[in-house]
């Protein structure tokens, strides 16, 4: 099974912050969506409120179709939800990667509402190399959650700080990944 032939749903009560929401449809990639963010109502986002993640999910489907398929887009979607993330003043002197990457479920879960998805694992190989474990039901597309890292990597590594990200060689949403997809990041 490939993610470029996925059809995005979701538990129909599951909701997502407006800021969240917003970072889907404000990125690098919106001019070359903008009539179907309008087109799905999604072009004048509130960040005080929730919307419906099949809202959101609508317009991914149709993304995919008029991209034949590539998710490079979310991609794009991913990076900018890391650059827009909010996080209390305490927490900012001591956020780290590692830190992000350990609570990636913590950030899903007080993004979202009133459902429920499948759980992110995150597996610490070492103080600079980990994994994150998708489920093959992941809601989001693996390109997204695949540019989150990549922008949470450059949000937060000190400058001139090398990274690497990549699926797994046998769990890759372009492989038949079976039960997972794993993003395997590392810097040092």
């Amino acid at each position: 099974m490939s993610d470029k032939y996925r059809l995005y749903t979701c538990d129909p009560t599951l909701e997502v912050a407006g800021s969240t929401t917003l970072s889907f449809v404000n990125n690098i990639a919106t001019p070359n969506i903008a009539d179907l963010v309008a087109q799905h109502g999604l072009d004048a986002i509130d960040t005080s409120r929730w919307y419906p993640v099949r809202q959101v999910f609508a317009l991914f489907n149709d993304i995919v179709q008029r991209e034949n398929g590539n998710t490079q887009l979310f991609v794009a979607m991913g990076m900018r939800i890391a650059e827009q993330s909010e996080f209390p003043e305490e927490m900012k002197s001591t956020l780290t990667l590692a830190g992000i990457l350990e609570g990636w479920q913590a950030h899903y879960t007080a993004n979202h509402r009133n459902g429920t998805f499948p759980p992110v694992e995150t597996i610490k190989v070492d103080d600079h190399h980990y994994q994150l474990v998708l489920d093959k039901d992941h809601i989001y597309p693996f390109d997204l959650v695949y540019g989150m890292v990549w922008g949470f990597c450059r949000l937060l590594l000190p400058t001139g700080t090398k990274f690497n990200i990549k699926y797994d060689d046998v769990h890759a949403p372009f492989r038949n990944y079976g039960d997972r997809v794993i993003i395997d990041v590392g810097w040092n």
